[in-house]
């Protein structure tokens, strides 16, 4: 098979190599989709993999091709999506249920062969089902989705709330839809880039802030009468609107207190799997987003668009 693999910063190449070999509780994944995500691409170009010649990609979406011979719950031909994260399960963090923080764990794309080639071998633990009415290429898109969704879950966005989202990227155009679905009265998107930003209002935001230009805090203010805004994203509660930090994952571990999703259906759960992160259930926040898409209440391609992909060539 194919495979595109890395073997220095600034060394990728597409080369010819087996296709993997799986364990009993293992299976085969035909890669349908997959994306490039942000961390990529320092990887790409400056640090390189964990692993010299390490297969990238970790945001994907696929059909089983084989399954080890102890796997009951998957067939061959299934549609499915996986969490990255390969937890080790016995090390402390792992027995209470925080994987987040396991000490000695996998990671497709990143530790351990991904999916940027032909076929993948993923543990069945972290297969989800992608139903028939979510394309491959919006499903290689869960992984990013659902950093939105678990931030906006996180500080309990809800009707009639005020959501500033800094940084108008794939996942900060996620935050802007969702936060419309869930029903906040106004939405505000910062960023640096008119591009993004023109986006960002395609994407549902009430007003753009271009913080090159403006203090994003006081602009922000002066939008919310002085209020500021209860929610941002990244997504820990600003009460005063100011900005919050620029790392991603330290914003996501400052978030307040939030409340639940909805519980709808759209992906169906093959035995217990938890979320990477905190230890919320990952197949949740995967739920929510294959409804909200296959409900038009989110696009895709509008993410998709910010990279100037289309989804459907």
């Amino acid at each position: 098979m194919r495979a595109l693999k890395l073997y220095a910063p600034g060394d990728i190449r597409l080369d010819e190599t087996p296709i993997p070999a799986i364990d009993a509780e293992d299976v085969l994944v035909q890669v349908m989709a997959v994306g490039v995500c942000g961390s990529d691409i320092p990887r790409i170009l400056t640090y390189g993999a964990y692993h010299p010649r390490l297969t990238l990609g970790h945001e994907f979406s696929g059909v089983i091709a084989q399954t080890g011979e102890m796997v009951d719950q998957w067939r061959e031909g299934q549609r499915v999506v996986a969490a990255p994260l390969i937890p080790c399960f016995d090390c402390q963090a792992c027995r209470e249920g925080r994987y987040s923080l396991c000490v000695d764990y996998d990671y497709l794309g990143s530790r351990t062969n991904g999916a940027m080639a032909e076929y993948v071998r993923v543990p069945a633990k972290n297969l989800l089902e992608l139903q028939d009415n979510v394309s491959f290429e919006a499903g290689a898109m869960v992984d990013p989705a659902a950093n939105a969704i678990h931030a906006l879950w996180k500080t309990n966005v809800q009707e009639g709330k005020t959501v500033a989202v800094y940084g108008s990227g794939p996942i900060g155009l996620f935050a802007i839809q969702l936060a419309r679905h869930l029903g906040a009265t106004r939405v505000i998107a910062v960023d640096i880039m008119e591009e993004k930003l023109s986006l960002s209002k395609k994407a549902g935001a009430d007003d753009v802030i271009n913080s090159r230009d403006v203090n994003p805090v006081e602009a922000v203010k002066e939008i919310t009468r002085g209020k500021g805004s209860r929610h941002c994203t990244g997504y820990f509660r600003c009460q005063d609107g100011s900005a919050p930090g620029n790392l991603f994952g330290w914003q996501l571990r400052h978030s307040g207190a939030g409340g639940d999703l909805p519980r709808q259906s759209g992906v169906k759960q093959k035995g217990r799997r938890q979320d990477p992160s905190q230890g919320a259930d990952y197949s949740r926040f995967l739920e929510f987003f294959f409804t909200t898409v296959s409900r038009g209440g989110m696009d895709p391609q509008l993410v998709a668009d910010g990279a100037g992909i289309d989804l459907e060539a």
